[in-house]
Formats: C-alpha cells, sequence, structure tokens
C-alpha cells in the first residue's frame, strides 16, 4: 500500500511540473507581447472554454494567424518556439523546468 502511495504522490508531482512549466510558457509570452491572456473573455467565458476545449486553449502567438494588431520582435530567438514547446498539449512533452528556464535558442 505504501508503494502505491508514494506512485500516486511522484505522478502528482510531475504534473504540478508539467503545469508550472505551462504557466512558465504563459509568462514568457506575457514578457513578449505585453498582454494579458485570453484578453476580451470574461472570467465565465474562459472558465468555460478552459473545461471545454481539451487542453486546446492557448494564446495566439504574435504572426499566426489569430494573432491581430502589430507584431512586436521576438525577444531572443527561439522565443515563439519555447512559448509553444511549453503550453504543449501532451503534458509529457513540455520541456522540463531546468531546462525551459534556460536562455532560449534557436
Amino acid at each position: 500500500m505504501l508503494a502505491a502511495s508514494a506512485a500516486g504522490a511522484d505522478a502528482a508531482r510531475v504534473r504540478a511540473a508539467q503545469v508550472d512549466v505551462y504557466s512558465f510558457g504563459v509568462v514568457l509570452w506575457e514578457l513578449w507581447t505585453g498582454r494579458e491572456p485570453y484578453e476580451g473573455l470574461n472570467y465565465h467565458a474562459l472558465l468555460h472554454q478552459i473545461t471545454t476545449s481539451n487542453g486546446a486553449l492557448r494564446p495566439p502567438l504574435p504572426g499566426k494567424a489569430r494573432w491581430d494588431g502589430e507584431v512586436p520582435p521576438e525577444p531572443a530567438p527561439g522565443w515563439s518556439d519555447l512559448c509553444e514547446r511549453c503550453w504543449g498539449e501532451d503534458p509529457a512533452l513540455r520541456p522540463p523546468s531546468a531546462t525551459a528556464s534556460r536562455r532560449p535558442s534557436a
């Protein structure tokens, strides 16, 4: 029984780290764009989209189809790619925290 509890605790730590990496990617996006993610959505609409989108809700990347307005320059080579990898749909494929927090590279 103890082994099952330990395995569950380990899995919870891994999930928490993957969620932290997702959040880090959103913070990188905010630093890049100077915008608030999901601006224009009221709180209830945002919660609804989060719970019904099967994890596909992401802020629009500058220069991509859903982006509106002037495109700010990428702060460093690879910034856009790092944002996308941090909020990847499969949490297991997101970069580890130690890798994500290093300087982006092309």
